[in-house]
């Protein structure tokens, strides 16, 4: 259970605790941060298990003791947990749903698609398949970015112009993993979000602690 009054966050290094890390630092949020390394001790591993048992981070404990998991589920927790932070539109109007319809396009498409990319050996019974599972999940995400570019307009670099949000910190996680060459030829808007959400000096903190050589 967290703290009384805190957040726990578990995370590991170049994971998506880095896009958790960063928006809760942009809340003003300083959850109490639990490394979950690869070979972490069996103890400390088998806890972690039982309170998320599809092994996976991030996981958020809620000061109150909920389990908060699923990167966008965490994102919108603390957006509208954290108002004056201005991260995410008011519940209900039609902004939100605009807000919404995209975080949950990364999450579903390309964020499913960068793991069939990095772990295509998961995703076929035959391993001799897996470089065209993975192949075809890059294509996957190009057509999906490129899907996105044209939504991203000259007013500003993000979603909502220049007003940053959740969904914008979503994006630019995901572009960290990505063919950033190849963004640059067929979307060069999603680039051009990644690089200046990343001057974001919160961000800037998380990519220089997951992502840094």
């Amino acid at each position: 259970m967290a703290a009384p009054g805190r957040y726990t966050l578990y995370t590991r290094k170049g994971t998506a605790g880095a896009a958790i890390e960063a928006a809760a630092a942009e809340c003003g949020v300083e959850p109490d941060l639990i490394d979950i390394p690869v070979g972490c001790p069996r103890d400390k591993w088998e806890a972690f298990c039982r309170i998320n048992p599809r092994k996976q981070v991030p996981v958020l404990i809620h000061p109150d003791g909920t389990t908060i998991t699923e990167s966008t589920a965490i994102l919108t927790h603390l957006a509208d947990s954290h108002p004056q932070a201005g991260l995410i539109p008011a519940p209900g109007s039609s902004a939100r749903a605009f807000h919404d319809r995209w975080l949950a396009f990364f999450q579903a498409n390309v964020y499913e698609a960068l793991l069939r990319e990095n772990f295509s050996t998961r995703y076929t019974t035959n391993p001799d398949h897996a470089p065209e599972v993975r192949q075809s999940a890059l294509d996957f995400i190009a057509r999906h970015y490129v899907i996105y570019d044209q939504v991203l307009t000259d007013d500003g670099p993000f979603l909502f112009g220049q007003r940053f949000q959740m969904v914008d910190i979503m994006v630019w996680l995901l572009v960290w993993w990505s063919d950033r060459d190849r963004l640059a030829r067929e979307a060069p808007r999603v680039l051009h979000l990644w690089h200046e959400a990343g001057r974001r000096p919160h961000l800037a903190a998380a990519a220089q602690r997951h992502f840094a050589d």
